[in-house]
């Protein structure tokens, strides 16, 4: 069962603290990417950014619990300003990073002068040519697995992954192929579309069942893959790779306990639905 976050008072406060959020009260993921602050006791920063114009990297933290804009647009200013981390708020430093300039998505256009944006809060946009962030290996992730997923942008044709432990076929986990979601032993979802959603996914070591904003719309076997290595938004095998805009992803080795009450977070946070 997901954790319930000791530091939770009777009124969704933490005592004597800011409000409560997602992983104070729904705690022991094993990863979590956002680019608002999943957690009152995470001190560390949403990513580390580069500026096209002289390659100067600099880490990118919170305001308020949310990315901290002006910060990065103090550091990009006329320049475009591309993802080198985005850092794991776990606190199991799962970080996922690309050191390839020309592979990395973009979070601040230059022509705009303004950090890329979905529905009006902050996002990392993937070109669908080359970009993807990869982790380290770390300690394997049974079944079951939960994943909440926020993001836009489909694929028309082939396959893309959103995460996988590698590029084999073998280890894919959670990808999109011909404008469906497939997860698990290739459980099939339907449409993807071009609109903003939040996806879980969950696999409980029997079945696997996909939810789009809130409602199941697949069902199948589990598999039996875990996962080990989380390769975020790439290309398989150098087919297709996902053009998309990515605002959270979050990684459980725990049950879908609390799934809805989750979801209800996100979506309060992002209005998607």
């Amino acid at each position: 069962m997901l954790g319930l976050g000791t530091s939770v008072n009777r009124g969704g406060f933490v005592s004597g603290a800011a409000a409560a959020k997602l992983l104070d009260a729904y705690s022991g993921p094993a990863a979590a990417y956002s680019l608002r602050q999943l957690s009152n006791s995470y001190s560390g920063n949403a990513v580390k950014v580069r500026r096209a114009s002289d390659d100067t990297e600099l880490d990118i933290g919170f305001s308020s619990g949310e990315l901290d804009t002006s910060a990065l647009a103090t550091h990009c200013g006329s320049s475009d300003g591309f993802v080198v981390t985005w850092y794991d708020q776990s606190g199991n430093s799962n970080n996922a990073t690309q050191s390839t300039a020309a592979n990395q998505p973009k979070i601040y256009d230059a022509t705009a002068e303004r950090h890329i944006t979905e529905n009006g809060k902050p996002a990392i946009d993937f070109d669908g040519s080359n970009d993807h962030l990869d982790t380290a290996d770390f300690t394997p992730l049974t079944q079951a697995n939960f994943i909440t997923l926020t993001h836009k942008g489909d694929v028309a044709g082939g396959t893309a992954w959103i995460f996988s432990t590698s590029t084999s076929n073998t280890n894919r986990n959670f990808f999109l192929q011909d404008g469906r979601y497939y997860a698990g032993s290739f459980v099939s979802s339907g449409s993807v579309g071009t609109s903003q959603v939040n996806i879980s996914i969950v696999a409980d070591g029997a079945n696997t069942e996909i939810f789009k904003n809130g409602s199941s719309v697949g069902t199948g076997d589990a598999g039996t893959n875990g996962i080990q290595k989380v390769r975020l938004f790439a290309n398989r095998d150098g087919n297709v790779s996902l053009s998309a805009i990515f605002q959270e992803f979050i990684l459980w080795n725990e049950d879908d306990t609390n799934r809805t009450a989750i979801e209800s977070d996100i979506n309060a946070f992002y209005s998607i639905y």
